[in-house]
């Protein structure tokens, strides 16, 4: 499966794309090697917000996101079906709608 880029995807077609582009590679390696990569860029993300630099962040942040999608890919979670599960238009904590009234606001 074959994607044109494109500024309208959902995580579904960015989770399938990277799949396409890197499964094979990452077929080899296992979940948890993987998840050392994502912990990896987040500790990237964690840098680019303590030093409070945009350029940075414009670097850590997809390659983190790309690296989450991968995991998944590879423990067989659809992130975008997951993502609406856990949150139904409903905060998932105190399970009201826009008036949360719970302790995490």
């Amino acid at each position: 499966m074959s994607f044109p880029l494109n500024t309208r995807w959902t995580l579904k077609d960015w989770q399938g794309h990277l799949a396409e582009m890197y499964g094979k590679v990452n077929a080899k390696r296992r979940p948890l090697e993987t998840f050392a990569r994502v912990t990896e860029m987040g500790t990237g993300v964690s840098r680019s917000v303590r030093e409070q630099s945009h350029e940075l962040q414009r670097k850590f942040f997809p390659r983190f996101l790309s690296w989450l999608m991968g995991l998944c890919t590879q423990l067989e979670i659809d992130l975008e079906s997951a993502t609406y599960a856990s949150y139904p238009g409903i905060c998932p904590y105190c399970r009201s709608d826009a008036d949360c009234t719970c302790k995490l606001r």
